[in-house]
Protein backbone atom coordinates (compact mmCIF):
# COMPACT_ATOMS: atom_id res chain seq x y z
CA UNK A 1 0.00 0.00 0.00
CA UNK A 2 1.35 3.43 -0.91
CA UNK A 3 1.00 6.63 1.02
CA UNK A 4 -0.66 9.27 -1.21
CA UNK A 5 1.19 12.01 0.67
CA UNK A 6 4.53 10.58 -0.44
CA UNK A 7 3.59 9.92 -4.06
CA UNK A 8 4.89 12.60 -6.39
CA UNK A 9 2.42 13.36 -9.17
CA UNK A 10 3.78 13.71 -12.67
CA UNK A 11 4.96 17.30 -13.20
CA UNK A 12 2.69 19.32 -15.42
CA UNK A 13 4.28 20.99 -18.43
CA UNK A 14 5.10 24.67 -18.08
CA UNK A 15 3.15 27.23 -20.06
CA UNK A 16 5.28 29.23 -22.50
CA UNK A 17 5.04 32.21 -20.12
CA UNK A 18 6.11 30.18 -17.08
CA UNK A 19 8.95 28.59 -19.10
CA UNK A 20 10.32 32.02 -20.07
CA UNK A 21 10.04 33.31 -16.50
CA UNK A 22 11.61 30.10 -15.15
CA UNK A 23 14.66 30.61 -17.38
CA UNK A 24 15.09 34.19 -16.14
CA UNK A 25 14.54 33.13 -12.52
CA UNK A 26 17.13 30.34 -12.75
CA UNK A 27 19.64 32.75 -14.29
CA UNK A 28 19.04 35.34 -11.55
CA UNK A 29 18.68 33.10 -8.50
CA UNK A 30 20.19 29.73 -9.49
CA UNK A 31 17.07 27.75 -8.63
CA UNK A 32 13.76 26.77 -10.25
CA UNK A 33 10.85 29.17 -10.34
CA UNK A 34 8.99 28.66 -7.03
CA UNK A 35 5.61 29.99 -8.19
CA UNK A 36 3.85 28.70 -11.30
CA UNK A 37 0.90 30.56 -12.78
CA UNK A 38 1.64 33.82 -10.98
CA UNK A 39 3.54 35.66 -13.67
CA UNK A 40 2.57 39.10 -12.38
CA UNK A 41 4.27 38.39 -9.04
CA UNK A 42 7.34 36.84 -10.64
CA UNK A 43 7.67 39.78 -13.05
CA UNK A 44 7.61 42.26 -10.16
CA UNK A 45 10.31 40.35 -8.25
CA UNK A 46 12.52 40.10 -11.34
CA UNK A 47 11.99 43.80 -12.16
CA UNK A 48 12.96 44.68 -8.57
CA UNK A 49 16.24 42.84 -9.26
CA UNK A 50 16.83 45.01 -12.34
CA UNK A 51 16.03 42.25 -14.81
CA UNK A 52 14.22 43.03 -18.05
CA UNK A 53 11.23 40.71 -18.35
CA UNK A 54 9.03 39.90 -21.33
CA UNK A 55 5.57 41.47 -21.34
CA UNK A 56 2.70 39.44 -19.93
CA UNK A 57 0.76 37.45 -22.49
CA UNK A 58 -2.25 39.27 -23.93
CA UNK A 59 -5.67 38.56 -22.55
CA UNK A 60 -7.68 35.91 -24.33
CA UNK A 61 -9.51 37.39 -27.30
CA UNK A 62 -12.91 36.53 -25.79
CA UNK A 63 -12.25 38.41 -22.56
CA UNK A 64 -14.26 41.58 -22.10
CA UNK A 65 -12.63 44.68 -20.74
CA UNK A 66 -14.50 46.54 -18.04
CA UNK A 67 -16.25 49.67 -19.17
CA UNK A 68 -15.63 53.03 -17.53
CA UNK A 69 -17.97 53.89 -14.66
CA UNK A 70 -18.75 57.35 -16.08
CA UNK A 71 -20.67 57.38 -19.33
Amino acid sequence: MTNPLNDNPAPRPLSPDDAALDALWREAFGQPLPILGAGHIVREILKDQGITVPPAPAQRSGAKKSEPANR
